[in-house]
């Protein structure tokens, strides 16, 4: 992945948080602040148990979204998000301009 904002070379490091312990750290700072920013998320949509799993695919999540569909936070390039939005009426041209992720 590359930093657009960031100008110069950039090298992907494979396994980087294994090799080195400020990626190591950054990825930990990383998954503990969104893992808050779900947790804050569930108060605004309590519907989808955001606070339990995370945003992972757990057969709660997609229950969630087939019970209720996605929610605007949602990221419509995820496929099983994509799948869910293009079923609700009217909305599926809302959804159709991005590429579905391969996850």
């Amino acid at each position: 992945m590359r930093i657009k904002s960031r100008s110069g070379p950039q090298e992907p490091e494979i396994k980087g948080d294994a090799k080195c312990a400020t990626v190591a750290a950054a990825s930990i700072v990383a998954k503990v602040h969104r893992d808050a920013l779900l947790v804050a998320l569930d108060h605004v949509y309590p519907n989808y148990g955001f606070a339990e799993h995370k945003g992972y695919a757990t057969p709660q999540h997609i229950a969630a979204l087939g019970a209720h569909g996605p929610c605007a936070e949602h990221r419509r390039a995820f496929w099983r998000v994509k799948a869910a939005w293009d079923l609700l009426p009217g909305f599926a041209a809302l959804g159709g301009d991005v590429e579905p992720d391969p996850a």
